[in-house]
């Protein structure tokens, strides 16, 4: 369904705009498939659940320190989402609406043609890290408006949103790299 719902409207829009329909289709199904799969899915959520369960429970306060090793910004986030609900699908929900938007966001602005790039978001292993590794895909999502600050060239903010992706996961650090790659000048 995800990929056979962008085909069909490819075929049947053919000369209309096409591409924002494809985008926006898939990544509404993309969102369905996240926010309703079941914690069974991927290796993490093993871990994952069982911490959105802890911190529904855990005074602010003692946030931070209720589970080691693990960046403080999911943390936070986690427990503010158990605010509103303790239901573990609530959770996952918001967690996809979070990760998927921004990359909506980059598609919908950037693509070309919709089915290539759905098909190389397909194949490359950041979408296996959307069903399992709710950090990471955080931290990825945070790279989209980091991109977008570095495009602009406003270091400050964009430096903001490279730190907090790094309190959602370690290996965020890497984003520092969009800003020089983006500006620097290729001769032949």
């Amino acid at each position: 369904i995800l990929v056979a719902v962008p085909i069909l409207f490819q075929i049947y829009f053919r000369k209309r705009r096409t591409t924002k329909i494809i985008i926006t289709s898939f990544f509404i199904i993309l969102i369905g498939i996240l926010a309703f799969r079941s914690i069974s899915v991927g290796i993490d959520l093993a871990n994952y659940i069982p911490w959105f369960k802890l911190l529904h429970n855990t005074p602010w306060e003692n946030v931070a320190d209720a589970i080691t090793d693990v960046e403080p910004g999911f943390l936070f986030l986690t427990k503010f989402i158990s605010v509103f609900s303790g239901n573990e699908q609530v959770y996952l929900a918001v967690v996809a609406c979070i990760v998927v938007v921004p990359l909506f966001i980059l598609y919908y602005r950037e693509s070309e043609d919709p089915l290539l790039s759905i098909s190389i978001f397909l194949i490359l292993p950041n979408f296996c890290m959307l069903f399992s590794g709710l950090r990471q895909a955080i931290a990825i999502s945070l790279g989209v408006p980091a991109y977008y600050l570095a495009k602009k060239k406003k270091l400050f903010w964009f430096l903001c949103i490279v730190v907090l992706a790094i309190l959602f996961h370690k290996s965020a650090f890497m984003l520092v790299l969009l800003y020089p790659l983006l500006h620097v000048r290729i001769t032949k």
